[in-house]
């Protein structure tokens, strides 16, 4: 009998159908779509990843931060910003190049700065309360380790061996390398709790610091230097005739972006150090108010002027001593005051009294304190001269 030649021999197994390997994320499939997002609200999100996608170490490399609570990527430093259009071409190409299509969408207007400090004031205030709880509980588990711990070390003798010859030295070494782990662990929580204690108190005080009076202003001279640039390189670009049209374009798009992002953080700056001026957290002098001669008060001590800059005065540097000058901005200057002031006698006291302990490294005994008493005015007379 003639066997069927389509059917399988015993000798030669059937083999089972089998699914073709993938070894992309797009082989044999459309290109999964990621989204790359900015705004000012929400900074510069990236949408759409999995897990199972392995670009944590790819995207961390070009600056993101993965958000657990969110289910996201964001760029850092993106927040209330233009748009890193830099960094968002490089992370476009690495996604295209692991096998992803890749949407871009870049929002350009900027949120009013006081709806920003609003929502930057609540995102402190949560980080704060978020590190204070963690805190407290590493606290709790490194106090619970150290309690497990001692329970163990109580019951043994001080001094006490390992008895390597009696048939309990198995279990009490297993106790002695528990207790001794759980000591280790306690002290490592408790280091970890207080960085986390130190991290909820900077995240407390971060908006205090950044409305400092000293802030503010160095905010501002930063602001006002930018617009100034980024208004030159605009008016430039009309008349550079090296580039082409299509880069000019952008540019001029970019810089427009930057110019009115920047006037409205001067803007809303100016009106904060205006505020603190009116209460009297700030001063606003300048040249035509301080002359060679008066005193200023700069940090905690008061300072002789030896010259007024155009932005700054000129006193005796605190550090080096020897006729070297130290300068103050004007707008860093807490106090002035006159030779024909009330308060000139007293506070020319501690100007020199300061001057004189910083020469005796902090200490000033009592004849050397009359000496200085004695000679203030003049020493002050002596700068007060023009001659």
């Amino acid at each position: 009998m003639t066997q069927p030649q389509n059917l399988p021999t015993l000798t030669e197994p059937t083999p089972l159908p089998t699914e073709p390997a993938l070894t992309g994320p797009t082989q044999g499939l459309a290109p999964r779509m990621l989204v790359i997002e900015h705004t000012y609200a929400e900074g510069t999100c990236l949408e759409g990843t999995r897990r199972s996608d392995d670009l944590y170490a790819t995207l961390r490399s070009l600056g993101w931060l993965w958000r657990g609570s969110v289910g996201d990527f964001r760029l850092q430093a993106s927040q209330d910003r233009p748009a890193k259009r830099g960094a968002i071409e490089r992370t476009v190409a690495a996604l295209r190049a692991a096998g992803f299509a890749v949407e871009v969408r870049i929002g350009t207007t900027p949120r009013p700065a006081p709806e920003a400090e609003v929502d930057r004031a609540v995102r402190a205030e949560t980080r704060a309360d978020r590190l204070t709880a963690r805190a407290a509980r590493l606290t709790g588990e490194a106090a619970s380790r150290e309690e497990a711990a001692n329970r163990v070390l109580d019951h043994i003798p001080l001094g006490q061996p390992l008895l390597t010859d009696h048939y309990s030295y198995n279990g009490d070494r297993r106790r002695r390398e528990r207790a001794h782990a759980n000591m280790e662990r306690s002290v490592a929580l408790e280091r970890e709790a207080g960085r986390t204690e130190a991290a909820a108190a900077t995240a407390a005080a971060h908006m205090r610091h950044r409305h400092n009076p000293h802030t503010v202003a160095n905010r501002i001279r930063t602001l006002t230097a930018a617009l100034a640039r980024y208004e030159r390189e605009l008016a430039a670009l009309a008349t550079n005739a090296q580039i082409c049209v299509e880069a000019r374009v952008r540019r001029e798009g970019d810089l427009a972006e930057y110019v009115e992002n920047a006037r409205e953080q001067l803007s809303y700056w100016q009106r904060v150090r205006d505020a603190q001026i009116a209460a009297g957290e700030a001063t606003n002098y300048s040249r035509d108010d301080i002359s060679r001669g008066d005193l200023i008060r700069y940090e905690g001590g008061w300072y002789v002027v030896v010259r007024a800059n155009a932005k700054s005065v000129s006193v005796p540097s605190p550090l080096t001593g020897g006729g070297a000058t130290h300068t103050v901005r004007y707008e860093h200057l807490r106090e002035h005051v006159t030779p024909d002031s009330p308060r000139w006698r007293e506070v020319a006291v501690a100007a020199v009294l300061g001057a004189r302990l910083m020469a005796h490294g902090g200490q000033l005994s009592d004849p050397e304190w009359k000496k200085v008493t004695d000679s203030v005015a003049d020493q002050l007379g002596a700068l007060s001269d023009p001659g």
